[in-house]
């Protein structure tokens, strides 16, 4: 009884009002996985193209989803008080690493909302448009003023959510997190389902169509402007290449932790978290903190 009691928050009044439901949708969309897919694509095949995109997702996800989630899942149940990472830091190693960490995560995030924010535009609605045939739209997005324009309109949205307050975050959370859901269902189906042959087919369609290189024209004018700048394109995979797609693709997981930030707002952080599962008996809430 003691235990259960501990935070029940009865002398503040205050009560926690987002549900494990909730908590996902933070997580997932903090792990941003379908741009976790363009970023390995693109970028970490762009740069490492000798790499193992099924090896490098299995990797990832061993060394950053196992881990990760686990440790984030028990300091998120044992310190449910409050979300964050100053909590866990200052209790564990010093309150001077807390803070330090804290103000430097604050400008890292801060950084975040700069550098998403235009990502919503290009490639975001340049893909979106090009996708739907409307190629005026798509070469209006990629103009500097309306990157900007359109930018700060989406981050304008994001301090809405934090100024009405959690509930109305909650609920255009859900909205967001079935959306995205159900887009990160529709590509894992098509990466499936779709065969190599069917993806140089449908390539070579689109080459005709805009009059570009097919594939295999573009693999061997890929392959020529590498050698020229003294390198080869890897004929097959290659471990190296393989650890750093691995690296752009610890996204896929790394960022779970996002979901300590609002521990403080769950409900019941002990029950949505891996901590029941795995905590010693020398430390629950009550013996931990009195």
């Amino acid at each position: 009884m003691p235990e259960q009691m501990a935070f029940a928050r009865k002398a503040s009044g205050l009560v926690r009002g987002l549900s494990f439901i909730d908590a996902f949708g933070v997580g997932f969309m903090n792990q941003g996985l379908t741009p976790s897919m363009w970023v390995m694509i693109s970028l970490g095949l762009g740069v490492y193209t000798g790499g193992n995109l099924i090896i490098a997702t299995l990797l990832s996800a061993l060394l950053c989803g196992i881990g990760f989630s686990l440790v984030w899942g028990i300091l998120g149940g044992s310190m449910p008080r409050s979300g964050g990472e100053y909590i866990y830091n200052s209790r564990i190693i010093s309150p001077l690493i807390g803070i330090a960490e804290s103000f430097g995560n604050a400008f890292v995030w801060i950084m975040w909302i700069y550098v998403l924010a235009p990502w919503t535009v290009d490639p975001g609605l340049v893909m979106l448009f090009q996708f739907l045939n409307m190629p005026a739209a798509a070469d209006f997005c990629t103009q500097p003023l309306a990157l900007f324009l359109i930018a700060s309109l989406v981050n304008l949205i994001g301090l809405l959510f934090v100024v009405f307050g959690v509930k109305f975050f909650a609920a255009v959370q859900k909205v967001i997190m079935v959306l995205a859901v159900a887009g990160t269902v529709v590509i894992l189906l098509v990466l499936t389902f779709t065969t190599h042959a069917g993806f140089v087919q449908a390539w070579n369609n689109l080459s005709v169509q805009y009059g570009s290189l097919d594939y295999n024209g573009f693999l061997a004018a890929a392959r020529s402007a590498i050698e020229e700048a003294g390198d080869v394109l890897p004929k097959t995979w290659n471990w190296f290449d393989t650890l750093g797609v691995m690296v752009a693709g610890s996204w896929l997981f790394a960022y779970s932790y996002c979901i300590t930030f609002i521990a403080g707002e769950v409900k019941r952080p002990d029950k949505t978290s891996s901590w029941p599962i795995c905590r010693p008996s020398w430390c629950r809430p009550s013996s931990c903190f009195g």
